[in-house]
């Protein structure tokens, strides 16, 4: 139903907001068990995807950031900051 979709919705952008906000507290574990819990729902939402592997980065877990990174262009190739992040690991 609507209802439904616009308290996922809500909720998704919610569980987002607070993995940024754990990321730039440095707090990346947490960050990542948010970015996790919000991809158990929709494995192709970018922004999540992006944020997880900017993550995995930081925890020095490279080559999943890699994989997370390719994911994303997977889904859409236009996409820049991916490419970026994907430079920058290798």
């Amino acid at each position: 139903s609507v209802i439904i979709g616009l308290f996922d919705g809500f909720k998704k952008n919610s569980l987002i907001k607070r993995s940024y906000e754990l990321f730039n507290q440095g707090k990346y574990q947490e960050a990542l068990e948010c970015y996790d819990e919000i991809l158990k729902t929709d494995q192709r939402y970018t922004d999540a995807l992006y944020g997880k592997g900017k993550v995995l980065r930081e925890l020095s877990r490279c080559q999943e950031a890699l994989d997370i990174f390719d994911k994303i262009l997977e889904i859409d190739e236009r996409l820049v900051n991916p490419r970026i992040q994907k430079c920058s690991l290798l």
